[in-house]
């Protein structure tokens, strides 16, 4: 079941001896912890989609809750796709994009290339032309804020002792206490060492098997 940031506290609370006056400190550890371990393990639930149309001659698309990309969530993205055409944009940078030809009717057309800088997403190796296509992005959220005592923590059960054992450390470094950090760091390692990702268990699955096939029952005649 779901946890809250009130029960998440007192665990942290107990962990560090009952310290009074640190909620304020702990809330804030809990929502650092929360983070890191996003930017770390990638869990799914922290991993979404939206779509956007390119506009003729436009290369560079602002990510905010009121830019071109409406999100205001976005952390990192994963994959770019050009639905309109049906198929997957690579992975490009800001020096080949300077490099090449950025306006002009010869470098417009359906854009193959994509890069993430500042908060913009960037479309090249063909500058989009007049055709308004749909391109998703597949990326990776910020998780909310946990701000009340009420608020929900943002991601699945599995993650509530791992994010709660690194709140620890952090706030055992605010009393300057580096043995304790040390102990939980070192806790909140091996929790994150022997957890399988999604993606790992799948692969463990049979169809993420691949076995290797000696005869496929094809002769040829010499």
């Amino acid at each position: 079941m779901a946890t809250t940031l009130t029960v998440m506290r007192a665990n942290v609370v107990f962990n560090v001896g009952r310290k009074a006056g640190m909620d304020a400190k702990i809330d804030a550890n809990l929502n650092r912890a929360t983070l890191q371990v996003v930017k770390r393990m990638r869990p799914k639930e922290m991993q979404t989609s939206t779509t956007f149309s390119t506009v003729e001659g436009d290369f560079d698309y602002t990510i905010a809750s009121g830019g071109d990309i409406a999100v205001a969530d976005l952390y990192a993205i994963l994959m770019v796709r050009n639905n309109t055409d049906e198929y997957r944009l690579t992975r490009g940078t800001l020096t080949e994009f300077e490099a090449g030809k950025q306006t002009g009717t010869s470098a417009k057309g359906k854009p193959y290339k994509w890069f993430h800088y500042g908060n913009n997403l960037f479309l090249y190796d063909r500058v989009p032309d007049s055709t308004a296509r749909t391109i998703r992005v597949r990326y990776l959220k910020r998780p909310a804020t946990m701000s009340s005592a009420s608020t929900t923590f943002p991601l699945n059960d599995e993650w509530i002792e791992v994010v709660e054992e690194l709140a620890t450390a952090l706030t055992f470094s605010n009393l300057n206490q580096a043995d304790k950090v040390s102990l939980h760091t070192a806790v909140f390692e091996t929790l994150i060492t022997k957890m399988e990702t999604p993606e790992q268990i799948e692969d463990e699955a049979p169809d993420g098997q691949v076995f290797m096939v000696s005869n496929t029952g094809i002769h040829e005649d010499f």
